[in-house]
């Protein structure tokens, strides 16, 4: 895990939170939040101060930097995100597309 975009959408995604969701606890839109998560936006420090309160995690973790935080991750969540960063890129784009496909059904739940 490298950035903030990949950390939020896996701290989201811990908390079984949809980007709707997520979106109304920051008081945002969930089109913001996909642009977080998709790195085409990033949030302002307020923003950012009120994730990293929201997830109980440091400044240094929600930007990705995990060696300098406090939090640190299950064995089996770090064998998690380390395949799929090394997966090629059209099995990422298949399992974000399964993970906004549940998000989906859980919405119409």
């Amino acid at each position: 895990m490298n950035d903030f975009k990949d950390m939020l959408v896996f701290l989201r995604q811990r908390e079984h939170l949809t980007q709707r969701e997520l979106a109304k606890k920051l008081n945002v839109s969930p089109a913001t939040i996909g642009m977080y998560e998709t790195g085409k936006r990033f949030p302002t420090r307020e923003i950012e101060e009120t994730i990293a309160d929201l997830f109980n995690v440091n400044i240094d973790t929600l930007r990705g930097n995990s060696r300098t935080s406090n939090y640190s991750f299950s064995e089996e969540d770090q064998k998690l995100i380390m395949s799929y960063h090394m997966a090629p890129v059209d099995v990422q784009n298949t399992i974000k597309r399964l993970l906004a496909y549940t998000e989906r059904l859980k919405d119409e739940n």
